[in-house]
């Protein structure tokens, strides 16, 4: 990601953006044309907003979230809305780039993308194991 001038997250330029394995020739393909701003290598966990109808509920789902291994979930409730964000912890943020050029060695991205990939199996798993709660919760079985 290429920040913005303000370090906003929307006013940045994506240079690549997967929510699968990535590879070492993509990553080092989309780094041929250094913008000048910070290019930041980051990995996100997933987030899921999910409405519910009353704060009991909101807080079991919160319970079922955090059994499958989602500690950041919570309730987030105003007048008219109950809000659950489940969080994932496995993230990744640093800078690879400076001024149009890489700052790092091939050899440390190689590193930063196997980690990033493995924190992205470990997202999976969780994401499985929270459709697995929510199928026992629900009392629908296994899920599909």
């Amino acid at each position: 990601m290429s920040e913005g001038r303000d370090h906003k997250k929307d006013e940045a330029a994506w240079l690549v953006v997967s929510h699968e394995r990535t590879d070492f020739d993509t990553l080092k393909s989309s780094l041929d044309l250094l913008p000048q701003n910070e290019v930041w290598f980051r990995g996100e966990g997933m987030i899921l907003h999910v409405a519910c109808r009353t704060h009991e509920d909101a807080f079991k789902l919160v319970g079922v979230a955090r059994e499958a291994g989602l500690k950041r979930s919570g309730v987030i409730s105003s007048k008219n809305k109950i809000v659950v964000e489940i969080v994932d912890t496995e993230t990744l943020e640093l800078p690879i780039a400076v001024k149009g050029n890489l700052v790092v060695s091939e050899e440390y991205l190689t590193l930063v993308l196997g980690i990033a990939n493995k924190k992205l199996e470990r997202t999976r798993k969780k994401i499985k194991k929270l459709e697995e709660r929510l199928h026992q919760f629900f009392s629908l079985g296994s899920p599909p």
